[in-house]
């Protein structure tokens, strides 16, 4: 049987060989991993059982090719988009049919519709995000996909709430006298300002000023406070002119009248007279509902009428009898010329009063001449009732108290007209508003100490528009897009699979693996999670062959092959002998 021994060796060296040199020649891919020739010896089947010390194995065979799973060295690269794993998984990649294979290469790409791909065009799997409004991306640990860069522009965000974090400078004193009104032109009627950047929902941006005035004292001893008004301006435009004072509670210093709600727009008749019964229809702040005209007041006959007067508390009753106004509530009040003016109680531009015929006609009502509109007294930047911030300071310098309500509650509504500041709605968009009920503009980080006025910092929710300039990829596999406005959007996730046993995964080329039976089904989950690996992006991992060792393998198999060879013709040189016997 010495043949079949030298034979068996033969191949089995060759084999080995082969897979030294399939190492070698993979010493420069990325993600491979080296392989190993297990060896077996093989002996004879005995019918009679005999074996022990007289049993003489037939050769050896190659029992398996076994990969080395381990962990290649990681280098770093200067592709965004190239992504190593540091420790257990595999990439989970699928083509065109939805078949699914596995790899340890990270050389990724976008394709010409923006997913993420190999050099082989097999798309990279993993998690996608959701967005909606105010998010910058939510992952859907669901079910996995191929994985879509979204290349379209990051949509702007409307300043809705912001944080204002300054020291007061408690060595201020109270404006000079001449400058107790309040401007933002006039330097010495405010102490301290500082501004900030605001965004509309176009992204256009805006400049919010805010203007700090000292306010004096109140209280004495361990309850003294320490008081500061706040003022703002958009775009240069202030919120208010007028002096603060009047019913202010705070009665020092007293700096003239403190201006009150705005008046809502208004619609004034020349005269009022009507015939009993009959409806109109009264619109308020696009609200509109029928009111009904009648003689509650005294009979009248066919041609009786209402003056003005009586008129307004017709229509006065008659709107309260309408219901379903809301909040937009309108008043008959007659002027000093005895002229009828309908006002909504709304503060603000948005505000407005209109009257249409019903059974009645309008001019059978007010007469021929048509009504006048009057916006009444709400400026371009429309600033809600009591937008006067007070700030108040205990004498350690810490903040105690917002608006002087006795706790720090939330700053004033703050509801902005862009419109009318920016002077086109079509650059401007909808109404900037920062919300009390939304965090408003929060000052509770605000100090008073006896140093100089200093910003600590800014800030808002709102940014322009963004184009995406950069992808990077996180630790646990998140891939994020940054944009030229500053702000980064979570835009998927990448997964990894792991195998119970990855020595029963079957290498198809390409550096991919498909699952088998002996290989177990693939665990899918983020990176980080479970036993999984983390991710490095702009990194590869590199093949896992040991050169060295590879050039000292090969030596070794050779001798072993010349040696088996050699067992060949010892035992050809025995049979020869044998053969010559006379």
């Amino acid at each position: 049987m010495g043949f079949q021994q030298g034979l068996s060796g033969l191949n089995s060296s060759s084999k080995a060989l082969d897979v030294v040199g399939n190492n070698v020649s993979n010493s420069g891919t990325i993600g491979f991993k080296s392989a190993r020739a297990q060896f077996a010896d093989v002996f004879a089947a005995s019918l009679s059982g005999a074996g022990g010390a007289s049993q003489v194995g037939i050769g050896n065979r190659i029992s398996a090719v076994a990969q080395q799973f381990s962990q290649g060295n990681i280098t770093s690269t200067s592709n965004a988009l190239d992504v190593a794993i540091n420790g257990n998984g595999f990439f989970v990649m699928s083509d065109a049919s939805g078949a699914l294979s596995y790899t340890r290469n990270g050389q990724f790409q976008l394709d010409k519709n923006g997913y993420l791909v190999n050099a082989d065009g097999l798309n990279v799997t993993g998690y996608p995000a959701s967005y909606t409004t105010n998010s910058l991306g939510v992952i859907n640990s669901t079910t996995p996909s191929s994985i879509f860069i979204d290349p379209t522009d990051l949509q702007p965000q409307v300043t809705t709430k912001g944080a204002i974090a300054v020291n007061l400078d408690a060595r201020a004193t109270l404006p000079p006298a001449g400058h107790e009104s309040f401007s933002a032109a006039d330097p010495l009627s405010y102490n301290s300002s500082t501004s900030m950047s605001i965004y509309d929902s176009l992204g256009n941006v805006h400049t919010l000023s805010t203007y700090f005035i000292y306010a004096g004292t109140t209280g004495s001893g361990a309850s003294q406070q320490s008081n500061w008004r706040v003022r703002y301006a958009l775009d240069g435009v202030a919120n208010a002119t007028a002096a603060f004072g009047g019913s202010d509670p705070w009665t020092t210093p007293a700096l003239g009248p403190q201006p009150g709600t705005l008046v809502g727009t208004a619609i004034t008749y020349p005269s009022a007279t009507v015939n009993a019964g009959g409806t109109l229809n009264l619109t308020v702040n696009g609200t509109t509902k029928t009111i009904t005209i009648r003689d509650s007041v005294t009979a009248l006959g066919a041609g009786g009428s209402y003056d003005a007067t009586t008129l307004a508390a017709e229509i006065n009753a008659a709107i309260a009898n309408a219901g379903a106004f809301g909040s937009a509530v309108a008043t008959a009040t007659v002027s000093a010329s005895g002229g009828l003016i309908i006002t909504s109680a709304t503060t603000g531009t948005a505000s407005n009063v209109s009257v249409a015929a019903g059974t009645l006609s309008v001019a059978s009502v007010f007469g021929t001449a048509a009504p006048t509109s009057t916006p009444g007294s709400n400026p371009t930047v429309a600033f809600l009732s009591g937008d006067d911030l007070r700030l108040s300071f205990d004498t350690s310098g810490k903040l105690v108290d917002y608006n002087g309500q006795g706790g720090l509650t939330p700053p004033p509504g703050l509801s902005i007209d862009l419109a009318a500041v920016v002077g086109s709605t079509n650059k401007a968009g909808s109404p900037l508003v920062i919300d009390p009920q939304n965090g408003g503009l929060d000052y509770s980080l605000t100090t008073q100490f006896g140093t100089a006025f200093g910003v600590n910092s800014l800030t808002q929710d709102g940014y322009p528009s963004g184009r995406l300039t950069k992808i990077s990829v996180s630790q646990d596999g998140v891939i994020q897009g940054n944009y030229t406005n500053g702000q980064t959007r979570n835009m998927a996730q990448i997964v990894l699979a792991r195998f119970t046993n990855p020595n029963g995964l079957q290498s198809i080329g390409g550096n991919q693996w498909q699952e088998t039976f002996t290989s177990g089904v693939p665990l899918v989950g983020a990176p980080g999670s479970a036993s999984n690996g983390l991710l490095q992006d702009s990194a590869l991992e590199e093949s896992t062959v040991d050169l060295t060792k590879e050039l000292v393998d090969m030596i070794t198999f050779q001798r072993a092959y010349q040696a088996n060879a050699q067992t060949i013709k010892t035992q050809d040189s025995l049979l020869q002998t044998i053969t010559n016997l006379r």
